[in-house]
């Protein structure tokens, strides 16, 4: 009976994702234990999601052009999306673009119905206030990417005058359609999710594994959103709290280094070696299957900025372990010197797992705490923040760099703050490309140019985007669903 009365929850509340933030209705269903809230809310909270997937529209990406027939599908489907074109999510060019609104607001409507019946439901009081903390937190995160994903960056203009996304916090259905509210109200009930969330799972503990939101994962995002808010202190206050209880970190100098096959590597999001994951998800990422002998139209960009290359991996030449490890490699067949040439085709942390689980790991901790460390210092010029900035860094890259070619990095190594900050960004990237939108993040909130060089059919042109302000426009079925949305320019 309790499993039917589920079941008939779940086709009443999500058959019409599309109606989500519009008009509809819905028959009130109860559920009566909180055993009931759990099963909903790991069925409708934690879905895989694709929104994950923004690297087309930044620097980690490069344009190969069509090498086979069989990828012209690709080239066409993705040439709007590189060149930052305004209609890129309308019909006549291609459609597209509903995973990046609609997915992260579907699970933010069962994160609601969880936090609607979750003082209405019997059984462990402690399991309950748990899932309230849970609930909470995956909601913050959710409207975290949302907000990043069509609000300008919280540092790039005045927050409480841009437009961010709809608010929507319960799961009752109103006729009425609801417009955006500005960056500012998301940042702050994102805040106010966060910390109850935090405080919830802190006090209210149950052992599970890394799957799921805990405290740590809580006080993470808590860390990144008050470094997208420069909130320095903040920012590394909980880091500070989330690296005493978990500091560890992979050294990728104990994985093992098949040359030839990255799928063999055992990194930082692989559950073998799960040495530094807070929380991690397999997500939706699709990738083209390759072609035999032929380059995918995009492809890891090879101006990532690391210390070495495949190239230097064969003769046991690479410094940055990172430039080989953190990729899923290809090969072509090279008619000239009668070997294989490799090419990085998308980012892959895990194992076997397409690049598709990703999260929060304790490396992200250790570089929102050097950046904000950086930003103290280029603030007041005291040398103790400028240490501990060097501190973390240090630590990261020691488990990063082949054991003897790591060099400690020293003030003399920067001639400034601001060089010491363009640094701790290029580390940001090196250790965090391809993971929850993390390098969209930190070119808009430092307003960084970016150039993309298009091939089509040989002709290469250029497209340079400021992308301190740039959003996403708003998919078209949204605005059509939603008359109140007000479409980004």
């Amino acid at each position: 009976m309790k499993k039917n009365m589920i079941f008939l929850f779940l086709v009443l509340v999500f058959t019409s994702c599309s109606d989500f933030l519009s008009e509809s209705s819905q028959d009130e269903v109860r559920l009566s234990q909180v055993s009931d809230i759990e099963e909903l809310l790991l069925g409708e909270g934690y879905k895989p999601n694709a929104f994950y997937s923004t690297e087309i529209y930044t620097d980690e990406l490069q344009s190969n052009g069509v090498t086979d027939n069989a990828y012209q599908s690709e080239q066409d489907r993705n040439r709007f999306y590189y060149k930052w074109d305004k209609k890129m999510f309308t019909d006549e060019e291609g459609g597209g673009g509903n995973e990046y609104w609609y997915e992260p607001y579907n699970c933010i409507l069962g994160c609601n119905i969880v936090l609607d019946y979750i003082g209405k439901v019997g059984g462990d009081d402690n399991l309950r206030e748990n899932i309230h903390g849970e609930a909470l937190t995956l909601r913050s995160w959710y409207y975290l990417h949302l907000v990043n994903l069509f609000g300008v960056a919280y540092n790039q203009s005045d927050p409480s005058k841009e437009l961010g996304v709809p608010l929507k916090l319960t799961s009752e259905v109103s006729i009425e359609y609801m417009k955006r509210n500005t960056v500012k109200e998301v940042y702050d009930q994102i805040e106010k999710d966060l910390l109850e969330g935090y405080e919830l799972l802190k006090k209210h503990k149950v052992t599970r594994n890394f799957y799921r939101i805990n405290h740590l994962a809580a006080g993470a995002i808590l860390s990144r959103l008050y470094l997208y808010k420069q909130d320095w202190d903040n920012a590394i206050k909980y880091a500070d709290e989330v690296l005493k209880e978990k500091s560890n970190l992979l050294n990728l100098n104990s994985t093992n280094t098949e040359i030839g096959n990255a799928q063999s590597f055992y990194t930082v999001y692989s559950i073998d070696s799960p040495d530094e994951i807070i929380w991690g998800r397999l997500n939706k990422i699709n990738h083209t299957h390759v072609q035999y002998g032929f380059k995918p139209p995009f492809t890891i960009s090879e101006k990532m900025p690391y210390d070495g290359s495949y190239l230097d991996f064969s003769d046991d030449g690479l410094a940055d372990l990172r430039a080989v490890y953190y990729f899923n490699w290809e090969s072509i067949f090279n008619q000239t010197t009668y070997q294989s040439d490799y090419y990085a085709y998308y980012a892959s942390k895990g194992k076997q797992d397409d690049g598709g689980f990703q999260g929060i790991r304790t490396a992200e901790l250790y570089l929102n705490r050097a950046e904000a460390y950086a930003q103290k210092y280029k603030r007041d010029g005291n040398i103790q923040n400028l240490d501990a900035a060097l501190l973390d860094l240090n630590k990261l890259r020691s488990y990063r760099y082949s054991q003897d070619r790591f060099n400690k990095l020293t003030s003399s190594n920067f001639k400034d703050a601001d060089d010491l900050l363009t640094f701790c960004i290029n580390e940001r990237f090196r250790e965090l490309c391809g993971e929850t939108n993390n390098r969209w993040c930190d070119l808009r909130r430092y307003g960084l140019l970016v150039t993309h060089e298009f091939n089509d059919e040989g002709a290469v042109t250029k497209y340079t985007n400021n992308m301190g302000k740039y959003v996403l426009p708003i998919p078209q079925v949204a605005l059509d669903v939603n008359k109140a949305l007000i479409q980004n320019q």
